[in-house]
């Protein structure tokens, strides 16, 4: 089953370098330059997310948070990524599954990818036997 990664990132370039290695992974990438209304993420239906945390109409920290709120869509492994220097930090309070610091190589984008992936299908296990998650 080929993956689908939802990525919002603002800029152009950073997103293009994203969806070509993304898509090189064997997987489908639906793309957004700025944040999208969670309740929209539905209907994408993506198995892993990948947020810049500064955007223009928003951070990327707020989507995490409200994405792990959503009892529809809080198994969906968010990945945060940024320049920030606290990045580890506001992924961790924003419930991220994930950070991925700019500049990244190619290595580090294919590790978290497969680092979430695997997590994901532990929790969605967990999730059903507990109820419980990071909310």
């Amino acid at each position: 089953m080929v993956k689908k990664i939802l990525v919002i990132e603002d800029d152009l370039d950073t997103l293009d370098i994203l969806d070509y290695l993304i898509q090189d992974m064997h997987c489908e990438v639906s793309r957004s330059q700025e944040l999208i209304p969670v309740d929209d993420v539905i209907s994408i239906n993506p198995d892993i997310i990948l947020v810049d945390y500064w955007l223009p109409n928003g951070h990327g920290s707020d989507f995490c948070a409200a994405v792990k709120q959503h009892p529809e869509l809080n198994s969906i492994p968010v990945v945060l990524i940024s320049t920030h220097v606290k990045l580890k930090s506001v992924a961790e309070q924003s419930c991220a599954d994930g950070y991925l610091e700019k500049p990244f190589n190619i290595d580090d984008l294919e590790k978290i990818i497969a680092k979430v992936s695997s997590q994901a299908s532990l929790q969605l296990s967990a999730t059903k036997a507990n109820g419980a998650g990071c909310v």
